[in-house]
């Protein structure tokens, strides 16, 4: 679906927002990657989530794994994991 999107609606700026497992949220990332998005929603430590689904899918997409999983594409990102993975530590040490 996301690929049509993209090719149809080219004018456009399109990205997704996922809800995913820990276990497959990178997946998801790099299934969207692949079909052309660019832009991704994300979360620190996958805080938040839809209070509708009554399932495991309720977490958001964590940032480090969106950044995990782009470069694994090899893409060379402005930005440091670590430090990214230190506020992660921050806020589960904060609010957990």
């Amino acid at each position: 679906m996301l690929s049509a999107v993209l090719h149809d609606c080219e004018e456009f700026e399109v990205g997704v927002h996922l809800h995913s497992t820990p276990e497959g949220a990178r997946a998801k990332v790099l299934a969207a990657y692949d079909a052309g998005c660019r832009r991704f929603d994300s979360a620190i430590g996958g805080l938040g989530g839809c209070p509708f689904a009554q399932d495991k899918l309720v977490g958001n997409v964590p940032t480090e794994e969106v950044l995990g999983a782009l470069q694994e594409r090899g893409l060379n990102l402005p930005i440091d994991l670590s430090k990214v993975a230190g506020m992660n530590s921050a806020i589960s040490g904060e609010f957990f």
